[in-house]
């Protein structure tokens, strides 16, 4: 997850934050239900779950998937 900050100075990094849930079950009930789902369901070794969060408070998400490299000979 990151924040989306347009009055930031440039050059100025905001760290990425690792979204975690806290409560399973409430997860998956609610305005991050959907993200749950995709948290729960994506494969790390080629798809990574991107979230930003927006300047008016607003979350928006999506699953972004690569192929993985091919194996070293």
């Amino acid at each position: 997850m990151f924040p989306v900050e347009p009055d930031a100075a440039e050059g100025e990094r905001t760290p990425l934050r690792y979204l975690t849930f806290s409560d399973d079950a409430e997860a998956q009930r609610g305005a991050f239900a959907k993200l749950h789902e995709l948290v729960r369901a994506y494969d790390p070794e080629v798809q990574v779950v991107a979230a930003a969060q927006l300047p008016d408070d607003r979350t928006v998400f999506e699953v972004y998937e690569r192929a993985p490299a091919p194996p070293e000979a």
